[in-house]
C-alpha cells in the first residue's frame, strides 16, 4: 500500500512542494485510476529511512496497474529526495537591514520558514537582541550606508534583502542598486517607490483618477522662499483660508510639517520646513494643504501581485499621534464599527484603485484623511488621500491578527516565488499560487488595537528619553496578547535612533472587550529606567472619549497627565539612590554592599518621614539636585547643613527650609538642595532626602543602592541627571492634599515637625572615630609602641579625594608605619602584603605604606593588611568626611563598642517617641544633654576597666593548632571575625581552601545564589567571605558574643 498527502494527484508529482510518504507492499487504489489515497505522516516515521536507503520500490505484480503505479512511486521518490537535499543545504539567505523590534520580527518569520538571516549592527547595537537572534552579523558605519549594505550581501553571498520600515525602506535608489546587482528587494519595485515616494506625484495621480485629494498646492512651491510665500498666500485663498499645512514631497513621520494659522506662521514655516526636508530627506520641495482639525487618520492595507492583481485587508486608525507620529492604532477603524457602510466600500475602492493603477506590488498602505465633525454635520464622511506608504507599516501587526496572517510571510513568499517550493510546506498562508495570482479572501474578525511604548518624556514635549532598561516586567503570556520588542534587561537606549522600545497588541471580539484586555496588561507592564509614555497610555485608555471612539488627530492634546514622582531639573554633584544596609550578604561573593556612606543620616531621615529605616532614601554629595515634585508629598532632609529652598507654584520667591524637619511639600513645587552652608567649623559633605512610601527603583542582587563603580542599581546604575524621573510608589497618602488647609496657606502648612535643635548632631571638620585592634593589629605586623604612634596621628584626608572615589576608599596623609617583618612571606615582597583575606566594612587597609579607609563600594578582599578597623556604629563619621579634614582614631576594646552600638540605637528610638507623641513632652535622657560630647566626640561613660590598653589589647585573640594545623581567631571590627589557617609564610594549601568551605556549609553561610540569602546554624550568624587561608564571619554582637562564637567555632574544629 502507497500512502500519500491528501487531495495529492499522481499528475502533479512534480510539484515543488516536498512530502513524506508511508509505504507498504501494495498499492491501494480508491475508484479513480492513478489517484492514490493520501495521509500526512511525520518526519519519525520510517518513511524518511525508506527513502534515504532505497534507489528504487518495487512494486508487486499483482498490484493493480502496477508499471504505473511503479513509475509514479518512483518518480515522487526522486523528486523527494531532491527537495530533501534542497532543505538540508538550503542556501536561501535574507538580509535584513534594519534593527530594534522589526527586525526581530522579520527574524522570527525567516526562522520559521527555515530561511537563514543576516543582520547589520553599529556599535551602539553591539549586544542589540537582533543580532543575537540572527544567524550572523556584521558591523556597520551606519544603517543607511547603501553601498556598504551591498557590499555586505555581495560578500555573503545574500539572496534577498528585506528593509522593515524607516532608515532604507523607501529609498528607490537603493532598491535600483540591488535590482542591478540581482539581489532581490523584499518589497514593492524602485520606480513605485520613487513614484510614491514624491507626496506631489502621489496626489496629482489620485485627481487622475477621480480621488478626492486635500485642497492644496497644484504645484510644488517654488525653490525662493519669497515667491514661495506669495503663491502659497494665493493658495490658501482658493482652498478657503488658514489653518492649513506646510509638508515636505519626499517626507515622511512628520518631519518638517507644521500647522499655519496666518501670515507671519507661513512665511516662517516655509524657511522652516525647507531647511528640514534638505536635511533629512536631500530634498527641499514642499506644498501646501488644508489642514482639517477635526479629522481621522484612516489607512487601508493592500497587498499587490504586480499583474494589477490587488487585495485590501480591511482598515487601520492611526489618529491618535504626537508630534505627527503615532502612538496608538486599531484594527479596524471605530468609525465604520456601526455604520458608514457606504463610506467604507468607497474608502476601499479607492485605494485599490490607485494601487491598480500601477500595478502594485508587494505590500503598502494608502492612508486618508476623514473628516468627523460630529454625526450631524454635513462634512462628516468626508475623505481625502493622503499618501501611500511603499513599504511594511509599524502597525501591520494589527492587521495581521484581525485576518491571522503574516504579512512578513506574503512579501517573501512574494520575492522569492521562484525559490518558494523551498518553504512552501512552512507557509501559514499559501498566498500566490503557481500562475502568480492571489488566493486569499480577506474576511477580517474582532477587533485589535496596538500601543507603542517608546522612551520619551510625554510631560516635555515627548523628549526622546535615553539611558539603560534597569527591570522589565512583561504581562502574563495570553493567547490574545502579542508583543514586538527588541529590548531586555541592560539594554541600553541611546539617542541615534527611534525611541521605540515595545509594541504591545492586543486581540478581542469587539472593541470594548479590547480594550479592557488592553488595561489589563498595561497594568502588568513594568519598564524601569529611561521615561517611557506607559505612564500616558494608562491614562489614554481610562478616558471616555477613547473609549466611546471619539478620537480624531486632535484628540491627544485634551489628554491631561501628571506622572507620579519626582522629575529632575539638575542632577547635582553626585546625587544617588541607597538603601541600608546595601547588600552587606553578598560580599562572600566579592560583591560589595553599597549603601549609604552616613548611615545614621540616612536612618534618621526615614524615622522622620514616617518610613521603615531601610528604606531608599536620596544620597546627597557636596551640591545637590533640582528637583520637580509632580505630587504632594511628605519628605525629610537630614545630614550635613546644606542650603534648602522651596519655590511653590505660582510664587515668584523661594521659602527657606529646615532641615531635620518632617515636609510637605505641595505638587508643582521646586525643591532647591543647594552646597554646605559656609560657617565656621560646619563639616560634612552629604544630607539624605527620604521620601514618604520609597523610591520605585527596581532592586538588583536584593537592593535598590546604586552601585556606581559597576554601573548597576538604583536609577540606571550611576548618579541623577538633569531630565530624570524618580517615580514613587501609589500611596494614598502621596498624593493627599488634607494638609493643605488652601493655596493661600500653603506656607503655613509647609513645615510639619522639627526635631529639637539640641539633640541634632553638629558635624565637624575635626573628626575622632573610634576603632578596634585588628585583625593585623599586633606584634607580628606592626609592634605595640608603633602602633600607637599611628592611632595618635592626626591624620588628613587626602587633598585629591574624590566625591565618588571615597564611596570606594579614603586615603590618609600621616605618619608612615615601621614594619615588624621584612617582607609579606608568600603574600609579597613588601611588609604590608599578605596572600588575602576579607575585609571588614570600615577596615584601615596600609596599601605599602599608605592607609586607606575601606567604605561601602570598597574591595570586600585584599591581600594587604589591617591593622585596626572603625567601629559599625561609628562608621557614619566617614560619610561625612571631605578632603583637608582631620582625623584622630581613638582606639578602644569590644565592649565599649557595644555599649556605643546600643546609645545609637537608644538615640533613634528617643527620636522616634518625639515624632509619634509629638504632641507631649518627652523627657530627654540625661546623656543626651549634650549630643555632640556623646556621639561626635564620643565622651560616654566607660569603666576603668574597660579603657583602652596597648598591652592588655591584641587583635589576635586565640591561636591554637589542630591537627599539625595553626588557627588563629582575629578580631576584624565589632561585627566580624577573622579566622586564619596556617602562618603567613605558610604555601597556598588547597586542602586548606576545603577545610574553610566545609566550614561555611556547616555554619550554613554559603549563600543560596537563588534567594541571596544565608541560612545560617546560629541565629546570630549573617554571612561569611573566604580566601585562600582566612574566613571571615560577619556576626550579630548584641546578642551572639565574640566569646561565644570563638568556643562555638573551636568546636566545630575539634
Amino acid at each position: 500500500m502507497v500512502v500519500l498527502e491528501r487531495e495529492y494527484r499522481p499528475k502533479c508529482y512534480t510539484s515543488l512542494k516536498p512530502y513524506l510518504y508511508r509505504f507498504t507492499h501494495r498499492a491501494q487504489f480508491k475508484g479513480y485510476r492513478n489517484e492514490i489515497l493520501a495521509e500526512k505522516v511525520t518526519t519519525n516515521d520510517n518513511t524518511t529511512e525508506l527513502f534515504v536507503r532505497f534507489k528504487t520500490i518495487c512494486i508487486h505484480s499483482d498490484t493493480p496497474n502496477s508499471v504505473e503505479v511503479a513509475k509514479t512511486v518512483n518518480d515522487i521518490l526522486k523528486q523527494w529526495k531532491i527537495n530533501k537535499h534542497m532543505q538540508e543545504n538550503n542556501n536561501i539567505k535574507i538580509f535584513i537591514a534594519n534593527r530594534g523590534e522589526i527586525a526581530i520580527r522579520i527574524i522570527e518569520t525567516c526562522k520559521r520558514l527555515k530561511l537563514k538571516t543576516i543582520t547589520i549592527y553599529t556599535e551602539q547595537d553591539e549586544y542589540s537582541l537582533h543580532t543575537l537572534k540572527s544567524d550572523e552579523s556584521v558591523l556597520i558605519s551606519n544603517y543607511t550606508n547603501s553601498d556598504e549594505i551591498i557590499e555586505i550581501c555581495k560578500n555573503n553571498n545574500v539572496t534577498a534583502l528585506h528593509p522593515g520600515y524607516g532608515f532604507l525602506s523607501e529609498n528607490h535608489e537603493f532598491v535600483r542598486k540591488l535590482e542591478n546587482e540581482n539581489i532581490i528587494f523584499i518589497g514593492p519595485k524602485s520606480e513605485i517607490i520613487q513614484n510614491f515616494g514624491l507626496k506631489h506625484y502621489a496626489r496629482n495621480l489620485a485627481r487622475q483618477l477621480n480621488i478626492p485629494i486635500i485642497p492644496g498646492s497644484t504645484n510644488l512651491l517654488p525653490k525662493n522662499d519669497d515667491e514661495a510665500f506669495q503663491i502659497a498666500k494665493n493658495d490658501v485663498n482658493q482652498i478657503g483660508g488658514y489653518p492649513i499645512l506646510i509638508k515636505a514631497t519626499g517626507g515622511g513621520g512628520g518631519i518638517g510639517m507644521q500647522i499655519c494659522n496666518n501670515d507671519n506662521e507661513l512665511l516662517l514655516a516655509i524657511q522652516q520646513c525647507r531647511n528640514k526636508a534638505l536635511l533629512y530627506f536631500n530634498n527641499n520641495d514642499i506644498y501646501i494643504e488644508k489642514y482639517y482639525p477635526n479629522s481621522r487618520h484612516i489607512e487601508v492595507q493592500i497587498f499587490g501581485n504586480g499583474n494589477g492583481e490587488i487585495i485590501h485587508l480591511g482598515t487601520r486608525e492611526c489618529s491618535i499621534q504626537r508630534r505627527y507620529q503615532k502612538i496608538i492604532e486599531e484594527s479596524p477603524s471605530p468609525f465604520f464599527l456601526n455604520n458608514n457602510k457606504n463610506i467604507l466600500d468607497d474608502l476601499y475602492n479607492c485605494a485599490i484603485k490607485l494601487a491598480q493603477s500601477v500595478n502594485y506590488y508587494s505590500v503598502g498602505t494608502i492612508e486618508f484623511l476623514l473628516i468627523d465633525n460630529g454625526p450631524n454635520d454635513n462634512e462628516t464622511g468626508k475623505f481625502y488621500f493622503l499618501e501611500m506608504n511603499t513599504r511594511l507599516q509599524v502597525e501591520h501587526g494589527i492587521t495581521e491578527m484581525v485576518n491571522n496572517i503574516d504579512l512578513v510571510e506574503w512579501m517573501i513568499q512574494l520575492s522569492l516565488k521562484d525559490y518558494k517550493f523551498q518553504f512552501n510546506h512552512l507557509l501559514l498562508n499559501n498566498i500566490i499560487d503557481f500562475n502568480n495570482h492571489i488566493q486569499y479572501v480577506c474576511l477580517p474578525n474582532g477587533h485589535s488595537i496596538e500601543v507603542r511604548i517608546y522612551a520619551e518624556d510625554s510631560n516635555h514635549d515627548y523628549i526622546p528619553s535615553s539611558g539603560l532598561i534597569t527591570f522589565i516586567k512583561w504581562p502574563n503570556h495570553y493567547h490574545w496578547l502579542r508583543i514586538d520588542t527588541w529590548i531586555t534587561i541592560g539594554t541600553k537606549i541611546t539617542s541615534n535612533y527611534d525611541p521605540l522600545l515595545a509594541k504591545i497588541m492586543v486581540y478581542g471580539n469587539s472593541r470594548d472587550h479590547t480594550i479592557k484586555r488592553m488595561n489589563k496588561v498595561l497594568d502588568q507592564l513594568i519598564i524601569s529606567g529611561p521615561i517611557t509614555n506607559l505612564g500616558l497610555l494608562k491614562t489614554i485608555f481610562q478616558n471616555e472619549d477613547f473609549i466611546i471612539g471619539n478620537t480624531t488627530t486632535k484628540f491627544i492634546k485634551s489628554i491631561s497627565y501628571t506622572p507620579n514622582g519626582i522629575y529632575v531639573l539638575r542632577g547635582g554633584t553626585e546625587t544617588t539612590i541607597q538603601d541600608y544596609p546595601g547588600r552587606l550578604d553578598l560580599r562572600v561573593y566579592g560583591i560589595q554592599p553599597c549603601g549609604p556612606m552616613d548611615q545614621l543620616s540616612f536612618q534618621l531621615a526615614n524615622l522622620i518621614v514616617g518610613n521603615q529605616l531601610n528604606t531608599e532614601a536620596l544620597e546627597i554629595t557636596h551640591y545637590g539636585p533640582k528637583l520637580l515634585f509632580y505630587n504632594s508629598i511628605h519628605i525629610a532632609i537630614t545630614g550635613a547643613l546644606f542650603k534648602i529652598e522651596l519655590l511653590l507654584p505660582y510664587s515668584r520667591s523661594s521659602l527657606e527650609l529646615p532641615m531635620n524637619a518632617k515636609l510637605f511639600i505641595p505638587a508643582g513645587s521646586i525643591l532647591d538642595i543647594q552646597s554646605i552652608i559656609n560657617i565656621t567649623n560646619n563639616g560634612g559633605c552629604r544630607c539624605y532626602l527620604a521620601i514618604l512610601g520609597g523610591i520605585d527603583v527596581p532592586t538588583y542582587l536584593y537592593s535598590k543602592s546604586t552601585f556606581i563603580s559597576c554601573s548597576a542599581g538604583g536609577h540606571q546604575g550611576r548618579a541623577l541627571k538633569s531630565g530624570d524621573l524618580l517615580p514613587w510608589f501609589n500611596n494614598n497618602n502621596n498624593n493627599n492634599n488634607s494638609d493643605v488647609d488652601d493655596n493661600n496657606n500653603l506656607e503655613k502648612n509647609i513645615i510639619k515637625f522639627v526635631i529639637p535643635n539640641d539633640i541634632i548632631l553638629k558635624f565637624t571638620t575635626n573628626w575622632e572615630i573610634q576603632v578596634l585592634l585588628g585583625p593585623h593589629g599586633n606584634p607580628d605586623y606592626v609592634d605595640n609602641n608603633n602602633l600607637m604612634e599611628l592611632l595618635n596621628t592626626k591624620w588628613k584626608v587626602h587633598f585629591s579625594i574624590h566625591f565618588s572615589s571615597n564611596r570606594m576608599g579614603m586615603r590618609l596623609i600621616g605618619s608612615r608605619p615601621k614594619w615588624k617583618r621584612l617582607d609579606g612571606g608568600e603574600g609579597g615582597s613588601h611588609p604590608s602584603n599578605i596572600h588575602d583575606c576579607g575585609h571588614a566594612l570600615g577596615s584601615i587597609n596600609f596599601t605599602g605604606d599608605m592607609p586607606i579607609i575601606l567604605t561601602v563600594e570598597g574591595p570586600t578582599q585584599g591581600g594587604f593588611v589591617c591593622p585596626f578597623t572603625i567601629i559599625s556604629s561609628d562608621f557614619w563619621k566617614i560619610g561625612q568626611l571631605k578632603s583637608g579634614d582631620t582625623i584622630i582614631f581613638k582606639p578602644i576594646i569590644i565592649n565599649q563598642a557595644l555599649k556605643h552600638k546600643k546609645l545609637i540605637n537608644h538615640y533613634l528610638n528617643y527620636i522616634k517617641k518625639l515624632l509619634d507623641y509629638s504632641s507631649l513632652n518627652i523627657p530627654k535622657p540625661k546623656h543626651f544633654n549634650n549630643i555632640n560630647n556623646l556621639l561626635l566626640y564620643n565622651h560616654y561613660y566607660s569603666y576603668k576597666n574597660e579603657e583602652f590598653n596597648i598591652e592588655n589589647n591584641s587583635s589576635l585573640l586565640l591561636e591554637y593548632k589542630h591537627n599539625d594545623i595553626l588557627i588563629q581567631y582575629r578580631q576584624a571590627g565589632d561585627c566580624y571575625l577573622l579566622i586564619e589557617y596556617g602562618d603567613s609564610k605558610s604555601t597556598i594549601n588547597l586542602l586548606l581552601c576545603l577545610r574553610i568551605h566545609q566550614i561555611q556549609e556547616y555554619l550554613g553561610l554559603i549563600t543560596d545564589l537563588k534567594t541571596m540569602k544565608t541560612k545560617p546554624i546560629l541565629h546570630d550568624l549573617i554571612d561569611s567571605a573566604p580566601a585562600i587561608r582566612p574566613l571571615l564571619i560577619r556576626y550579630d554582637p548584641i546578642h551572639l558574643s565574640q566569646n561565644m562564637l570563638i568556643e562555638y567555632l573551636q568546636n566545630i574544629e575539634k
